[in-house]
């Protein structure tokens, strides 16, 4: 396995905020992270990277403890883009996606087209003479995209697993865009690299995903494969909606259909 997380528990002043959480993602494997806000993806997704030490339990990279990593050995392993990056000097966008070649082997074939690979992965190519700091949203995320698929590419190595982190990452895509970055996750988890991602949206989840981690109340509810994970019971057990469930006549996957017109039924004021 490339990650291991076994009972993993957070709490902050008393409070818990993931409770007794396992899961594993192999080589190859492409494993969404879903639920409510405030269901505890993000401090899940952060214990896995290694920026918080969980409060119980052990999250393992390639069958070592995440803490026990020297920083430049775990950047080389893993490679993590949070849900928002704000910087504080003018970086051109080249600049931005050259952060990730720093933990790599400058001398390693892949260092030199990894940078070239990544643009074309995150659509960004019109940008990389942009300064960073004038970017929109959704621009900056594809740029984060790219800075982290790069460390990747670049810091590969023959026989060593790797994981991508990503937390969030289409929240400010259009829709071309949405799918253009998961298509670019399963082109890495083709050539072995594990990806976990916390998404929102779940019809992108369930036909990008090859399991589905349902988190609700800082625990998980369900994890399995698209097809048992997206249900209506299990959306409703979720989150606290009943929504019809169809299968894709293309690929066989579920996809949700919401009932817009229940929203005439919520009086304000």
């Amino acid at each position: 396995m490339i990650i291991e997380a076994e009972r993993l528990c957070y709490a902050v002043r008393g409070k818990t905020i993931v409770e007794n959480v396992s899961l594993s993602i192999d080589r190859g494997e492409l494993v969404v992270v879903l639920g409510p806000n405030g269901a505890g993806k993000t401090t899940l997704l952060r214990m896995l990277t290694g920026e918080y030490k969980p409060t119980f339990g052990v999250a393992r990279l390639l069958g070592t403890s995440i803490g026990d990593f020297a920083p430049i050995e775990l950047a080389r392993r893993r490679s993590v883009m949070t849900q928002a990056s704000h910087l504080m000097f003018p970086y051109s966008v080249l600049e931005v996606i050259g952060f990730g070649l720093h933990a790599a082997n400058q001398l390693a074939p892949q260092t030199a087209t990894a940078v070239e690979r990544a643009i074309d992965l995150a659509d960004v190519r019109h940008l990389i003479d942009r300064n960073y700091q004038t970017l929109s949203g959704g621009e900056q995320q594809r740029v984060q995209f790219a800075r982290a698929v790069c460390q990747i590419i670049a810091c590969r190595e023959e026989g060593i697993g790797q994981v991508l982190l990503l937390d969030e990452p289409t929240s400010n895509l259009d829709l071309k865009h949405q799918i253009m970055v998961m298509s670019a996750a399963r082109a890495l988890c083709r050539e072995g690299v594990a990806v976990c991602a916390v998404l929102h949206d779940v019809n992108l989840a369930a036909a990008c995903a090859d399991k589905i981690v349902m988190m609700k109340n800082g625990r998980v509810q369900q994890s399995a494969r698209p097809a048992e994970a997206i249900t209506p019971a299990t959306m409703r057990e979720t989150f606290d909606i009943d929504l019809t469930v169809l299968q894709s006549e293309a690929n066989a996957r579920p996809y949700i259909v919401p009932d817009y017109g229940s929203i005439g039924r919520f009086e304000l004021g």
